[in-house]
């Protein structure tokens, strides 16, 4: 496995600014370039899609692939027919990425000062966009997984019911360049009907103190459940009551996730 390229600007984590990026009734996708030799995060997009057939619980990805005799050609779209990923594959050539149209490397495309754990299902696609369980290829995708650990995007995604796919792309074809090839991430969440609000609405939902040393006050948590979880994703408490005690705790970084009437909110804390 090779040694990561960490070449963007690290930023503090900001929790409400992830609140404003997922959207409601959408469904919610990204797509990240990784360089295959460096390997080096190259940029991301985020988009929302209308996808009445769309899963909550499988990728709903259709993969057209057209071998390139000289010039191929890859898709990856949505059940509906939208688009996420289109280009170019040539034949002793350098294919074109037509979709997206635009990367960024700012926020939340930019390193975290959190490294998120993954534990998500995963789909793997191979060079001609089938699925495959090898475990070669599997092992030197973990290089565009490592590097995902550490971004932002994670930030939005990570207390969610998301799922990822990761496919190489080789813009050229003959024999494996290794200086063009590309790790494509997919960070796939649907918010159609499952009644997740991300967005955090401070006058229904209150934490504090924050920073805390011992007792956490939830405001209007009467008849619902709240959990602590850490900065992976781990459940670390669970309670019904208003006040928390959460003394035992380690110094750092913590998320309230509140569920009350199927409403999911999320809010972040710090514990002294």
């Amino acid at each position: 496995m090779k040694t990561l390229n960490l070449s963007l600007l690290l930023i503090p984590f900001s929790f409400n600014s992830q609140n404003n990026l997922i959207q409601e009734n959408k469904v919610n996708v990204s797509v990240l370039l990784v360089d295959y030799n460096s390997p080096s995060f190259e940029g991301g997009n985020l988009s929302y899609y209308d996808c009445s057939n769309c899963s909550n619980d499988s990728l709903p990805f259709v993969i057209n692939y057209v071998p390139p005799g000289d010039f191929g050609n890859i898709q990856f779209q949505l059940v509906d027919g939208d688009t996420l990923f289109n280009a170019d594959i040539i034949w002793m050539g350098m294919g074109q990425l037509f979709y997206p149209q635009t990367f960024t490397s700012q926020y939340p495309f930019t390193f975290s000062v959190i490294e998120h754990n993954i534990n998500v299902p995963i789909t793997y696609y191979d060079m001609n966009g089938q699925k495959t369980s090898d475990s070669t290829f599997i092992d030197e995708a973990q290089d565009a997984l490592n590097i995902l650990r550490l971004l932002s995007i994670l930030d939005v995604y990570f207390a969610l019911n998301y799922q990822i796919a990761v496919y190489l792309w080789p813009p050229t074809v003959g024999a494996f360049d290794p200086d063009a090839a590309k790790w494509v991430v997919f960070l796939y969440y649907n918010n159609k009907g499952q009644n997740v609000l991300p967005k955090i609405e401070h006058s229904d939902f209150l934490i504090y103190p924050n920073p805390v040393n011992d007792i956490l006050t939830i405001s209007n948590s009467n008849d619902g459940l709240v959990e602590i979880i850490d900065i992976t994703g781990s459940l670390l408490l669970k309670s019904t009551e208003k006040n928390i005690d959460v003394s035992a705790l380690q110094k750092g970084c913590y998320y309230v996730r509140r569920t009350q009437n199927n409403l999911t909110i999320i809010d972040a804390f710090i514990k002294n």
